[in-house]
């Protein structure tokens, strides 16, 4: 009999209670039994692994593979699920001599930075089509800020105001 384990950070599986049948939500970690209908497109996902199986080295108790816990494997660094191995610079936990750790304000920026280019990216997805409700506010300011809104201005909108915004821009 296999041990599975949910390495996500979490799903909904069904699982017998004290009142039967449910479907019930667990975290990262919880095992998860194996005649569960999910199990099957969990493991498919990369959301379950097995544990001490051969595919995954084991899992630890925080439901990630063994090897990422002894730093043997690192997740890739181009974003997929696939497993790198690890550099001796990626596992190294001295200061690194490239300067002191930024600030919280430089990683402000630089969230900030990212989360702009993903709304403008999502944007551009549109293919030129203004953006509806179901958007993102991140999105809706960006459309607002090419339509030469001030950033600063629309990014402290509600959702509401930036909609309202957009439809005037298009009417």
């Amino acid at each position: 009999m296999a041990t599975y384990q949910l390495v996500g950070e979490g799903a909904y599986v069904s699982t017998n209670t004290a009142l039967g049948r449910a479907k019930v939500f667990v975290l990262k970690g919880a095992l998860i039994p194996e005649d569960a209908p999910e199990l099957k497109h969990l493991l498919d996902i990369g959301m379950a692994a097995r544990v001490g199986g051969d595919e995954t080295g084991g899992v630890n108790a925080d439901g990630e593979p063994a090897a990422i816990a002894d730093g043997t494997v690192v997740p890739n660094p181009d974003g997929s699920r696939a497993l790198a191995p690890a550099d001796e610079e990626t596992t190294d936990t001295a200061p690194s001599a490239a300067g002191p750790e930024p600030s919280a304000d430089d990683k402000d920026t630089a969230d900030t930075a990212e989360r702009r280019r993903v709304a403008r990216e999502k944007l551009a997805a549109l293919g030129g089509k203004a953006p509806d409700g179901r958007s993102h506010p991140d999105v809706l300011v960006e459309y607002l800020v090419a339509q030469g809104g001030s950033y600063d201005d629309l990014v402290r909108a509600d959702k509401s105001d930036l909609l309202e915004l957009v439809k005037a821009r298009q009417g």
